[in-house]
């Protein structure tokens, strides 16, 4: 079968064309636009890299001619579902940015007449000249110091009758729980202390770290605690940084749980690589104890799960049956 990549262009915008094919490959692979120019013939195209453990498809903008003095406002880059619709746009796209999204669990919904359609337009213009005066943003200052010191401190966190030692402004700038809560709550009861009875001292010490650091130890015993610790706080950096973590980790021993850890915190895009990755291993999976577990305590969940593997069981059967595939 023929693997099409083409580039269309149209007055206001082009569309990259690639054949179901290539998208339903089920290994790692990468591929390239055709090279096209925009209105300053300026030559760009586009890179596609899917990663088949993940499902997760990136796209990123290559230029092949000097960019740094463009400006690339206005210029965007979407899919078209299967009605002809722009969807998952990206407005004001960057040159090298990386873009990942999970398409492939749903690609029928983004495929007319057996083709992905990303449609996108390049809009290019020099840079205004530097004027004589500017306005510099700085690092902040290194909050490692305070970390864990009580001088100045005006927050005390108590849990498991272990003292955590913070302040208040560092808080509510990283959660806007903890805002919400020095301007409200605590102008009623003792503003200096708050007693956390639902967290682990280890997800409260992780959290602050983070807060303070942007750094934290993280392992498949502590994670559920920092993202309950993430998900109460409303941090959402840490949250992703340990829904990160947890697909980078995803095997046949340990993806009931995480998918288990993604539906009970609301991560869509976590779930969808750990329905992704026990599809591919069901056999091996539904073999295991946690499967049926999960069964007992999360019945949707399972259930979702289970409808995905017939889906895509069905789905390769019919592969087979037109030659793509060999089942054996």
């Amino acid at each position: 079968m023929e693997e099409t990549v083409i580039v269309t262009s149209y007055p206001s915008y082009s569309d990259w064309l690639i054949s179901e094919y290539i998208m339903r490959k089920n290994h790692d692979y990468s591929i390239e636009s055709p090279i096209f120019s925009c209105n300053m013939d300026k030559k760009w195209y586009f890179k596609l890299d899917f990663n088949y453990h993940t499902k997760l498809t990136a796209i990123s903008l290559v230029a092949i001619d000097d960019w740094e003095k463009l400006d690339l406002s206005g210029s965007f880059m979407c899919i078209l579902n299967s009605a002809g619709e722009e969807c998952l746009r990206i407005s004001d796209i960057k040159v090298n940015n990386i873009y990942s999204r999970n398409i492939y669990s749903q690609l029928q919904n983004y495929l007319t007449r057996g083709q992905l359609t990303i449609r996108f337009l390049i809009n290019t213009q020099p840079l205004e000249k530097i004027s004589s005066s500017a306005t510099y943003e700085c690092l902040p200052i290194s909050l490692t110091k305070v970390y864990k010191n009580p001088d100045l401190s005006d927050i005390q966190l108590i849990v498991d009758k272990e003292t955590f030692y913070a302040h208040k402004v560092i808080l509510a700038n990283r959660s806007p729980v903890f805002s919400a809560m020095f301007q409200i709550e605590m102008k009623e009861k003792r503003g200096n202390i708050v007693e956390i009875e639902d967290l682990s001292a280890v997800a409260v010490e992780g959290m602050l770290s983070f807060i303070y650091t942007n750094k934290v130890f993280i392992d498949i015993d502590t994670v559920a605690d920092l993202l309950k610790a993430s998900d109460k706080y409303e941090i959402t950096d840490l949250k992703n940084f340990c829904g990160q973590f947890l697909a980078s980790i995803l095997d046949v021993q340990n993806c009931v749980r995480i998918i288990s850890n993604a539906e009970l915190f609301n991560m869509q895009e976590l779930k969808v690589s750990a329905i992704n990755f026990i599809v591919s291993k069901n056999e091996e999976i539904y073999q295991m104890e946690d499967i049926h577990e999960l069964a007992e305590s999360q019945t949707d969940l399972y259930m979702e799960i289970t409808k995905s593997c017939f889906k895509f069981l069905h789905m390769m059967r019919d592969y087979s049956s037109l030659g793509l595939v060999n089942i054996k």
